[in-house]
Parts: C-alpha cells; sequence; structure tokens
C-alpha cells in the first residue's frame, strides 16, 4: 500500500509545534520514551498486534521519520520497511531500545 494521495501526502512538511519539538530533542534532554502498559486478565497478542497494524494503516505519520526532504526543510517520510511489532517481555525484565540509554 503506497502512502499518501496520487498527488503525494508524502514527504509532508513539519507544523511549527513539530519542528520545535524535534529542534529540542537532544541526547541530555531526549523525546524517546517506554510506555508501559499493565493489563489484568488475558491479553492475546494476536489481537493486539492486529489493532497495531490496523492503527498504523489508518494513521500513516506513525510509520515516518523526520527527513530533509521538500526545498530542503525537514519533513515526515515514509519509511519503506516499517517494523511494528510489538516486543514482549516479562514482568521485571529489563527494557532496552537500541540506541537509547534506558
Amino acid at each position: 500500500m503506497s502512502v499518501g494521495s496520487k498527488r503525494g501526502t508524502f514527504p509532508l512538511r513539519l507544523a511549527p509545534f513539530e519542528l520545535y519539538m524535534f529542534g529540542d530533542d537532544a541526547p541530555e534532554n531526549g523525546m524517546t520514551f517506554v510506555v508501559e502498559f499493565e493489563f489484568s486478565g488475558c491479553v492475546n497478542r494476536e489481537h493486539f498486534q492486529a489493532a497495531v497494524d490496523a492503527a498504523i494503516q489508518r494513521h500513516p505519520i506513525l510509520r515516518c521519520v523526520v527527513q530533509r526532504a521538500k526545498a530542503n526543510k525537514e519533513c515526515w517520510v515514509p519509511i519503506e520497511d516499517f517494523d511494528a511489532t510489538v516486543r514482549w517481555i516479562e514482568a521485571g525484565d529489563e527494557i532496552r531500545i537500541e540506541g537509547v540509554g534506558v
């Protein structure tokens, strides 16, 4: 499935607030965060993954990165080989994010 319309939604220039947040992102004050969910009962992992996949298909900016594009300005640019696989861990396991010191 291609991202955007025939006219091409992407690359999409960042809004002023997005530019501010992107410019403020630095190793000493990172904007990356971990999301921890706590559920009661049984979680159907297959259905949960299907819901994540559906959300990403409906909201293509979730599978984009910021790169210079139109007129050499920062833009949302889709990642063609985006991996939205949910990585499950057990309670008490260390949370590790590649490239981020958490």
